[in-house]
């Protein structure tokens, strides 16, 4: 422990390891002439902390000794926890923790500073609970979470729980690939619906339930990983046991590169008069789909009973080739009215905007989630996220930026190579067609 040792014209502090001295010269003849005690420091540098030569006033004194406690594991010189016998771990990385606090200290005045309250450790990194100020508000805090981001070149999540601020700091890395992997038996067992697995992230792996976020959109730049992303996607529900309520997928790849392979299996439209009529076809399904839960009386699709409303998932690579006026209107009727009937869709695009899609406005505002790849600056990033969060994603394909509401997280789309499709293709019986293909025209028009 520190110590002091007072003398009648001096008062000294030496610190542990004899690297800070302060030091008060006499201090009755200051005070006689109304002076403040002059407070002067010598130390040496610990370990890139801080190199201070003289200053007075002793509140400057106590901040750096609070500077010092906070990052005292650079003073102990610790690089890594203690471990001893018996599985106990005695933690003496405090530099997370201490640089949300300096990150605090910078953004906050005293009168608005969040609290520390509790301080644990994980396996993963650390988790801080602060208490909110009067005055004081979590979208305040929020809004500066790249702050705390960068400052511990960590991964760091705000929530406000019973009135507090909870930080869960992750110091573990994402990998750059991770190999597709899936099965939707245990996410079916905790109640999702249509689960599919989004990509890692700090936490594990995430999935989704495409019955919650409804329709959602893809984005970004070429090669950052849109197609292999629904590449998986499509995959993970045509791996999904066979059965009377088990959704039915239709493609729309204009492209013509991505799904063309899969058109023995499911309805794949190549060219845009055929995206046209799957898209009129959807819409008629749409209204038969309303009239059945009209007259069950029910609201939803998961409260219909019979097995003849199984859930569609209509997925779209390279919106930008559908831009027609009549095929925009045929999906933003879709996107309005495909959450009761279960129609669900995602699409794809590079670069979403009003000058390429004039009526995107109306679209952005239908699509409750979006996943957004690397884009090439902070502007194409607020067009999709409202901020620019995937302008600064790791260049490596795979990695986006997941935002539903107010979540968002940053996470690694795992890796579907062609040779692994085409496995899983071999493998695949003969799937179940989409009715609504059926009911269409069977002669397509001429492009």
């Amino acid at each position: 422990m520190p110590g002091f040792s007072a003398a009648r014209s001096r008062t000294s502090f030496t610190s542990p390891n004899n690297s800070l001295i302060l030091s008060s010269n006499s201090l009755t003849s200051d005070k006689q002439h109304g002076r403040c005690p002059r407070i002067s420091f010598k130390h040496e540098q610990i370990s890139g902390v801080m190199t201070l030569r003289e200053t007075n006033g002793l509140g400057e004194a106590f901040q750096i000794l609070s500077h010092l406690w906070r990052h005292r594991k650079s003073i102990a010189g610790y690089q890594k926890d203690i471990r001893l016998p018996g599985g106990i771990v005695l933690f003496a990385d405090y530099e997370v923790p201490a640089k949300i606090l300096d990150t605090i200290d910078a953004l906050f005045g005293d009168d608005l500073k969040p609290i520390l309250l509790k301080a644990n450790r994980s396996p993963t990194g650390w988790y801080l609970i602060f208490s909110i100020p009067a005055g004081g508000s979590f979208r305040q805090v929020l809004k500066y979470q790249d702050r705390f981001e960068d400052f511990t070149n960590s991964t760091v999540i705000i929530e406000r729980k019973y009135g507090q601020l909870h930080f869960t700091v992750f110091t573990t890395e994402l990998k750059p690939q991770y190999p597709y992997e899936w099965d939707p038996r245990p996410w079916l067992n905790t109640g999702m619906l249509l689960p599919f697995p989004l990509g890692w992230t700090v936490t594990g792996l995430k999935v989704v339930d495409l019955a919650k976020v409804i329709a959602f959109i893809v984005a970004g730049l070429q090669g950052s990983g849109k197609s292999n992303f629904l590449q998986q996607m499509v995959w993970s529900f045509l791996l999904a046991a066979p059965a009377p309520r088990s959704p039915r997928i239709a493609i729309i790849d204009c492209k013509r590169s991505e799904f063309g392979y899969l058109k023995d299996h499911v309805p794949v439209a190549m060219e845009v008069p055929h995206a046209a009529t799957l898209l009129k076809a959807l819409n008629r399904e749409l209204n038969v789909r309303l009239g059945k839960l009209e007259r069950a009386r029910v609201r939803r699709w998961q409260q219909y009973r019979g097995d003849d409303m199984p859930p569609i998932i209509l997925i779209i690579d390279e919106l930008g080739e559908v831009i027609e006026d009549e095929c925009m209107d045929l999906l933003n009727r879709l996107l309005r009215l495909g959450r009761a009937p279960g129609i669900h869709i995602c699409c794809a695009t590079q670069r979403p905007s009003s000058t390429m899609f004039k009526k995107f406005g109306d679209s952005k505002a239908l699509l409750s989630g979006t996943l957004a790849f690397k884009v090439r600056d902070d502007l194409n990033s607020r067009m999709l996220l409202d901020n620019d969060a995937a302008a600064f994603i790791p260049n490596n394909p795979g990695r986006a930026v997941w935002q539903w509401g107010v979540e968002q997280c940053e996470v690694q789309v795992m890796c579907l190579p062609e040779e692994q499709a085409d496995e899983l293709l071999a493998g695949l019986g003969q799937q179940r067609s989409v009715d609504v293909v059926e009911r269409s025209p069977k002669r397509l028009p001429a492009r």
